[in-house]
């Protein structure tokens, strides 16, 4: 189901997203090429359109869009011409990927597309590519609130941070800092056809709760709480940073005489609670699984 927004073509709410856009894409850096995942859905068909419209005044390569059809739905297939239909009308350059989302026994339906659409991304970039995804302030109030009740430490807590790596490229989140309500108002004054997804009114699935139960609680209780949750966020990352680099200080004391070992002698010398950051560190470079605890 789509939907084509009405609008004057002007608001302060477009200007905020041109502006978050400009400076993320600024702070970037030269960008050999710059790609927008693009669902068709409100939020990245508004960053697509910023991306298309501000590449030229920062001498950027033209942005291609790269939509994933996870196949889940009936109306994947159409979805997918649509969005091929709206990128013809602009001369936007269109690739669509067509991936396995199914989950795994066991895994979570939310996971699984996750997973099958990163990983499909990724192996469509080139190296030192930027691909610009549309989380928004909702978003990273969302995941902050559903890693919290999962019992997740600062690392997790930080939720999504506005750039990372995605070899062979980088992922950019130009619109972390907006409101969901600034992104649609965009939509409209630009006069934006943007789809429906049915997956995203779903009660069965935890994140459409929070989105639709909880936090408008919150936001009555605190109004500012989404706004709060995204600079908790902020801050969580801020701190997961500073006990990392702690815990690489810690991990080159107490390396084995073996490459890829640890000394256990050195580890012992350690405090509990570095102890299990270097674990945890040592963990993670050597690409295993991290326990929770």
């Amino acid at each position: 189901m789509t939907a084509r927004a009405q609008g004057d073509g002007t608001g302060a709410a477009a200007s905020r997203v041109l502006a978050a856009v400009a400076a993320a894409l600024r702070a970037a850096g030269p960008l050999p090429a710059l790609s927008v995942g693009y669902s068709g859905g409100t939020d990245s068909s508004v960053l697509l359109v910023a991306a298309w419209r501000l590449a030229p005044s920062l001498d950027l390569p033209p942005p291609r869009a790269l939509h994933v059809d996870h196949g889940l739905e009936p109306e994947s297939a159409a979805w997918r011409e649509h969005c091929r239909r709206e990128c013809a009308r602009r001369g936007i350059r269109f690739e669509a990927l067509v991936v396995d989302a199914r989950p795994a026994p066991g895994e979570s339906p939310e996971s699984a597309a996750r997973d099958a659409r990163y990983e499909a991304l990724a192996a469509r970039l080139s190296t030192g590519e930027a691909l610009c995804v549309a989380h928004h302030a909702d978003d990273q109030a969302e995941t902050m609130l559903l890693r919290l009740l999962r019992g997740s430490g600062p690392e997790g807590l930080g939720a999504m941070a506005p750039e990372r790596p995605l070899p062979p490229g980088r992922l950019l989140r130009p619109l972390l800092a907006l409101r969901r309500d600034d992104i649609a108002a965009c939509a409209a004054a630009w006069g934006l056809a943007t789809i429906r997804d049915p997956a995203n009114t779903r009660r069965r699935h935890p994140r459409v709760r929070l989105r639709r139960e909880v936090l408008p609680l919150l936001q009555d209780l605190e109004p500012g709480a989404v706004d709060a949750l995204a600079r908790a966020a902020c801050l969580q990352r801020e701190a997961f940073a500073s006990l990392d680099d702690l815990a690489r200080l810690d991990l080159e004391a107490c390396r084995g005489g073996v490459p890829g070992t640890l000394s256990r002698r050195a580890l012992a010398g350690l405090p509990g609670r570095r102890r299990r950051s270097v674990l945890r560190l040592w963990l993670r470079l050597q690409g295993l699984p991290v326990p929770g605890r």
